[in-house]
Parts: structure tokens; C-alpha cells; sequence
């Protein structure tokens, strides 16, 4: 289901820059500054964070080849390449206030979101799983763990989970889906709001919390930065389908017609399989197709 989507969404942003665009205020702005801004988390790895200093991970990398897209497309004999710490919390603001030119994080697609900002063609998909806590309770730990989980009846998971404490990170689609869908079949449940993956991690390690809720790819890259791959478990069962994409000022047909063409030609010169490699180990056939795909919108 989730190719399905990704398809979709590819022919839907190809069809949106098939168009005749309009200059906007972001590209302008580079190419009088000769400088791009790069917001970036400091929290999301394998995606984003930062180390001793320096931003690094999948999309990072990604955003960097990027860069020197723009920097052809629009003729520049150099292109600086500022980066911006940014938040879950602010990601979307720093957009729209102008501080940064290009969000690379780990960005779902959602309609809401399209309201704030515009998104090229989808770099990435997950879905928000589970990390259950070793003191979880058997009837909550094998009601998360079921594969079956965001179909489980209401009753089955009333009887498992009425009473536990759940976090997720503030300001996520895993909070969303927390709040929207299982709170609402569930009723009785807490949710603790983190100030990163790191604390919602610990606070399930430590029995704070029942589980702790974020996209697959990135509990999986947040204990292998800790140092805790193995020790703790990850639910392989997704509960949502989350399209990464990167964001962008709202309405800026330039810049969004630059980047989805690179991106493109990133994907199907595959280009794009050594950044992948480097952050999450050998390509499986699924992520193959994943990338070729990537050019339904050509």
C-alpha cells in the first residue's frame, strides 16, 4: 500500500512542477546572497543531528548534493552553504519566518502540514512503531507487539492497555497518532510528551514509561547512536505510513521545480544508494523500487 502511496504522491508533485512556475522570494534571495540555509535537527539521526559541531546524516547528505543543483541551475560561481539548527517543535516557523531555505530532517508529508509549507517528492518512507519497555506489563507488551496492532479491537486493546503511560516526541506524527486514534479507542491512557527520542528512550529503559512511539527508522538510528542496538526492542509493526520529504517555503515554484529534478536525476542515476548504504547498511530490493519510483513524476 505504502509503493501505492509514494507513486501518487511522486505523480502529484511531478504533475504540481510540470507547470509554468513563478519566481519566489527563496531563490531570489540565494542567488543575491550566493548562500543557502539548511535547517537541520539535532536529534533525528540517521536523518539529522549533529556532531561535535557539524551536521551529518542521510539527509544532510542528501541536501548538500542538492546544493550544487541549485548552484548549476542558477549559474553561480559559488554557493555558501549555511546550516541551521532547528526543533520539531520550530521546524516548520523557521520556514516561514525566513530563517531557513530548505528543511532537512525527517519530515512526514501530511495535509495539515501542506497548509504551512510546500514538500518535494517523497526521499524516504517509514511508519511509527514501538519501543516497549522491559517493565511493561505482559497484556501491554504483547498488545504492542502484535502485528495486528492498528487493528486490534477496541476491546482487546481497552482490556491491554486502559491505564498505561505512552511517550512520543512533541510536535510528531507519533504524537498525532497517540492522540487521534489510539487514545480515542483506548480512552484511559497518558501520554508524556519528551524533549527528544534520546529521553523518551531512557524513560522507557527506566520503566518511567510503558513504551515510547516514533518512526521505525528512527528508534532504530537512535539506539545505534546510543549504543543501545540489541538491547532494547523495536516492534518491526508499523501503524502509520510516513513519507519523508524535504520541506520548503510555501509557494516558491522555483525552488521546488530545482529540487524535485535533482532529486530525480539523484534517484535514477542511483546516486542516491551509496548515502543510503552509509547510513542504514546494505539496499534491500524494496528500497530499490522505493527510488525507482522516484521517477513516476518525470
Amino acid at each position: 500500500m505504502g509503493r501505492i502511496i509514494f507513486a501518487v504522491l511522486c505523480l502529484g508533485f511531478g504533475l504540481a512542477s510540470a507547470g509554468p512556475g513563478h519566481a519566489g522570494p527563496v531563490i531570489d534571495r540565494i542567488v543575491a546572497k550566493k548562500e543557502i540555509r539548511l535547517g537541520v535537527r539535532a536529534d533525528a539521526p540517521p536523518f539529522s543531528a549533529m556532531r561535535e559541531g557539524v551536521a551529518e546524516g542521510f539527509t544532510v547528505d542528501l541536501c548538500r548534493m542538492l546544493t550544487e543543483a541549485v548552484r548549476l541551475e542558477q549559474g553561480l560561481g559559488t554557493l555558501a552553504v549555511t546550516t541551521v539548527v532547528v526543533g520539531a517543535e520550530d521546524r516548520f516557523s523557521a520556514l516561514q519566518e525566513g530563517r531557513i531555505d530548505v528543511l532537512c530532517g525527517a519530515t512526514t508529508i501530511t495535509l495539515d502540514r501542506m497548509d504551512l509549507v510546500d514538500f518535494t517528492i517523497p526521499i524516504f518512507d517509514t511508519g511509527v512503531t514501538v519501543l516497549v519497555s522491559p517493565d511493561a506489563s505482559y497484556d501491554v507488551a504483547t498488545a504492542l507487539m502484535d502485528p495486528r496492532l492498528a487493528d486490534l479491537p477496541p476491546h482487546r486493546l481497552q482490556r491491554a492497555l486502559r491505564g498505561a503511560k505512552f511517550g512520543a516526541r512533541a510536535s510528531t506524527t507519533a504524537e498525532q497518532w497517540l492522540r487521534d486514534d489510539l487514545a480515542r479507542v483506548v480512552g484511559d491512557i497518558e501520554i508524556v510528551l519528551m524533549a527528544d527520542h534520546a529521553h523518551g528512550i531512557a524513560a522507557a529503559e527506566r520503566g518511567e514509561i510503558d513504551a515510547y512511539f516514533a518512526d521505525l527508522a528512527i528508534l532504530n538510528g537512535q539506539l545505534r547512536s546510543l549504543g543501545q542496538d540489541g538491547r532494547l526492542t523495536v516492534s518491526r509493526n508499523v501503524v502509520t505510513y510516513e513519507p519523508y520529504a524535504l520541506a520548503i517555503p510555501l509557494g516558491d515554484d522555483d525552488l521546488r521545480v530545482i529540487l524535485n529534478r535533482a532529486l530525480r536525476s539523484i534517484f535514477i542515476s542511483e546516486q542516491i544508494y551509496p548515502v543510503y548504504e552509509k547510513h542504514f547498511g546494505p539496499l534491500a530490493p524494496e528500497v530499490r523500487e522505493f527510488y525507482r519510483l522516484g521517477d513516476m513524476g518525470h
